[in-house]
């Protein structure tokens, strides 16, 4: 169970905090409509879960950052090798147009 908390604390922290939100955030809309309708205050905890996933994808991306420009690795060059793929996949694209 310690090692189910230490992976996914973020994401439990994501929904706890949605699952807080979400009745003040209906209330409050019911408040200011006047009537029970359903709307984007029912979608915080999905949302709250993708910022999570968001957050922990650029945690990773700039430790691998980090780790490859320690490691000696040339960034510029994974980058440069990327920029090659996306103008040889966009060339390819036009081609068969």
């Amino acid at each position: 169970m310690k090692k189910f908390f230490q992976k996914h604390w973020l994401y439990i922290i994501a929904f706890t905090t949605g699952a807080i939100l979400t009745p003040a955030a209906i209330h409050s809309a019911y408040i200011q409509r006047g009537y029970f309708a359903i709307g984007g205050e029912y979608l915080i905890i999905p949302f709250m879960l993708i910022m999570a996933r968001l957050v922990e994808a650029i945690t990773k991306t700039i430790n691998i950052l980090i780790v490859s420009t320690k490691s000696g690795d040339m960034v510029m060059d994974f980058i440069n090798k990327e920029i090659k793929k996306d103008a040889y996949k966009s060339a390819k694209q036009k081609e068969f147009l």
